[in-house]
């Protein structure tokens, strides 16, 4: 995409201007994000996490346990474990992220245990809920 992009940028002043350019892939980039994000279950289920919640915060396990909550039952990609859902999560990440869904990682406590923040920026602030751990 790297590529294509710059080869466009390098043959856009002849047809159209820097910023149409950039708005041209920007709109792109957020199309494919779109698109990725509604054939995933795991991507569907933390897009409605955030829009139902504003934010969630808890750990790998709990997220499993919402994302199996919210996909349907005949759905065969979900996640076996914890580790495997973390690391669809970090692989969605970019397309969540166009979609308007913020994702960090922190570690939280004195033990240093792993959290996912799940984060809708149009969500109000203060709207936070804890997950149990």
């Amino acid at each position: 995409m790297i590529d294509a992009a710059e080869w466009a940028q390098a043959c856009a002043p002849g047809f159209i201007t820097e910023a149409e350019l950039v708005d041209a892939l920007c709109t792109s980039r957020d199309e494919v994000a779109s698109d990725l994000v509604s054939v995933n279950p795991v991507a569907q289920a933390i897009l409605r996490l955030a829009e139902h919640r504003g934010v969630w915060r808890g750990t790998a396990t709990a997220l499993l346990s919402e994302v199996r909550r919210l996909i349907p039952r005949e759905e065969k990609k979900v996640p076996n474990g914890a580790a495997q859902l973390a690391a669809e999560v970090q692989r969605i990440e970019a397309d969540l992220r166009a979609m308007g869904v913020d994702i960090e990682r922190r570690r939280v406590g004195h033990r240093g245990e792993r959290h996912i923040l799940i984060s809708c920026r149009d969500a109000f602030a203060g709207a936070e809920s804890d997950a149990d751990a």
